[in-house]
């Protein structure tokens, strides 16, 4: 639980960003979001071929409680290492530029706690 709460501190700390990370932060979200959207479509209809369901049949007819309960799941599921692939990514790549040190990466990738040179008072 405290790693949510510690989550959710960092996530609301991006409206004190310099504009160009928070540009940057913004466009990686933006990234992370489609990305597992399409993970997430993979997913249901590999799940719908493993099930034997006809993805052709209307959801209002018989699988429209099935598809409640398994898309959101499904993107939860979808959404983590995609999060974890794509933001390390760019942690990789700014280390690699120089503006950010690994253990800045680290911090970023795994609990999104912006460096502290990003933000507007410093």
């Amino acid at each position: 639980m405290r790693y949510l709460k510690r989550l959710w501190k960092n996530a609301l700390s991006s409206y004190q960003l310099k504009e160009e990370y928070y540009n940057l932060t913004s466009r990686v979200g933006l990234l992370v979001v489609f990305l597992a959207l399409g993970l997430m479509f993979y997913g249901v209809f590999s799940l719908a071929s493993l099930l034997d369901i006809d993805t052709s049949v209307p959801m209002g007819k018989g699988y429209s409680f099935l598809a409640l309960i398994l898309l959101p799941i499904i993107y939860i599921i979808s959404i983590i290492p995609t999060v974890l692939i794509v933001v390390g990514l760019t942690s990789v790549y700014l280390i690699n530029k120089g503006e950010i040190t690994a253990e800045q990466g680290k911090k970023y990738t795994l609990f999104g706690e912006y460096p502290s040179h990003w933000f507007k008072n410093t």
